[in-house]
């Protein structure tokens, strides 16, 4: 029989995750990184810089410290390295804008017995998107994680990547176009893509504005259930947007994909998941549930579903390819009819 007090501090532990979760998100929020930089700064200094109060900014700073996001030099706080790559704006791994983010996706997540009950997505997750920052802030938020493993992916792709000619390549959903910049600095021969919705490629323009390579990426405004892809690509990375549909929605787009590819051209979408939705993985129960929340039909796939899906469609599957330092992640292939 187990321990009772063992099962209790376990409930426990899990119960009160949030309030971690919470001292990173207004962490970042409140800048507290930027604040502190490199430098060493007392707590009525940093309540100074971010427009707080002093006793309560010495508080947090308490409770930074002890997470181990700052250390105590004398009468001061610094950045501890982990917070300094990861929660500054010019941190070497820094994702601040992506824990920023998570505030709006907290609230979310505060309907999920809502969103059970009723089988559907909560009015006011809707009204959420409705703001005009929304779209701008969740595309930059996401550029932040992406541009970090985007290299690695392109280096994965290399094997598909013709080296005596142009290798045309359409990012579908890409918003904000860090996979096809990544391509673009690695391949020199290589052109991308970028399609989205017209609201997110406006923030996507900026972003590849201000990459050494916008001669080579360029977007294109459209919405995928209903516009033309273009055609002749040799390569079309669908990563992300086959969950946010219906399995019919899905199944159109890469259908749309393989008339828009050259003959033997490849389609790419990533593994890492479960194989299917009923193995009992936790990341994708999470992702599930997140698609509930956030989508009115969308639901997680499985790999062995998104396989299946891309064979119906007039592909045939080849050897995943791995993406280097990730080993529990892959890259999907699927090849056109040459």
């Amino acid at each position: 029989m187990a321990d009772p007090h063992a099962r209790y501090d376990e409930m426990m532990d899990r119960l009160r995750g949030f309030r971690e979760t919470s001292v990173l998100i207004a962490f970042a929020e409140l800048g507290i990184g930027d604040s502190i930089a490199a430098n060493c700064r007392t707590p009525d200094e940093i309540a100074r810089r971010i427009g707080a109060d002093p006793r309560a900014t010495s508080r947090f700073l308490r409770a930074a410290e002890a997470l181990g996001l700052v250390r105590r030099e004398g009468d001061g706080y610094a950045n501890s390295n982990f917070a300094e790559d990861t929660l500054t704006s010019t941190g070497s791994a820094s994702i601040v804008n992506f824990v920023r983010w998570q505030k709006r996706f907290y609230r979310r997540w505060e309907h999920l017995a809502e969103a059970v009950q009723t089988g559907q997505r909560p009015a006011v997750n809707k009204r959420d998107e409705d703001d005009p920052t929304w779209v701008p802030e969740f595309t930059r938020s996401l550029y932040d994680v992406a541009r970090l493993s985007a290299p690695t992916v392109a280096q994965a792709l290399a094997p598909l990547v013709a080296l005596d000619r142009t290798t045309r390549v359409i990012d579908i959903g890409g918003g904000h176009g860090g996979y096809s910049i990544a391509l673009a600095e690695i391949y020199p021969m290589l052109d991308a893509v970028v399609f989205d919705l017209p609201p997110v490629i406006a923030t996507t323009n900026e972003i590849i504005a201000a990459t050494t390579v916008a001669d080579r990426v360029t977007t294109l405004a459209g919405d995928f259930r209903k516009d033309d892809l273009g055609d002749a690509y040799d390569i079309a990375l669908v990563f992300g947007v086959l969950g946010s549909d219906d399995a019919e929605t899905g199944r159109q787009l890469l259908r749309s994909v393989r008339e828009a590819l050259v003959p033997g051209g490849y389609i790419v979408t990533r593994t890492g998941g479960a194989a299917t939705t009923t193995t009992g993985d936790v990341e994708m129960a999470l992702s599930d549930l997140h698609l509930l929340l956030s989508t009115d039909v969308g639901s997680a796939q499985g790999n062995a579903d998104i396989a299946a899906w891309i064979t119906d469609a007039g592909f045939h599957i080849l050897p995943p390819l791995a993406i280097p330092g990730h080993e529990s992640r892959h890259l999907l292939i699927g090849q056109a009819p040459d």
